[in-house]
């Protein structure tokens, strides 16, 4: 017998493609609309899955959210400061792209505590 849904899992289900997107403003400006809809329609399907209660979005929300925060932790070290020049010593720190890694680090890894929590894993049953 499976259990009610938690309310706060449907805020999870519409929500979840945030943290995915969440990248400075100048690279996003030039992304054409199959690119943003094709993760689009991908959330939708995990979130309809999350919200009729299915164990494989469940999976998929939790390996997606686990990725993005591993990711993003690789893509941030070498992508926070660049040099410009060695002799000089210069360096150029990109500041919207720390500040957004670690909004999308710190949104998945709650949706990832959120959705691993035990009423929401005998919610889906298993």
């Amino acid at each position: 017998m499976k259990k009610s849904m938690p309310r706060w899992l449907v805020l999870i289900a519409v929500l979840q493609i945030v943290p995915i997107l969440t990248f400075p403003p100048e690279m996003l400006k030039g992304l054409s609309l199959v690119v943003w809809a094709i993760p689009v329609i991908l959330f939708a399907l995990i979130g309809w899955g999350l919200l009729t209660g299915r164990v494989w979005a469940r999976t998929a929300t939790t390996f997606i959210q686990g990725f993005s925060v591993i990711v993003r932790l690789l893509s941030l070290l070498p992508g926070a400061v660049t040099i410009v020049s060695r002799s000089d010593g210069t360096a150029v720190t990109h500041a919207s792209l720390i500040v957004t890694s670690l909004i999308s680090i710190t949104l998945s890894t709650l949706i990832l505590f959120s959705v691993d929590r035990p009423e929401v894993t005998a919610t889906f049953g298993s």
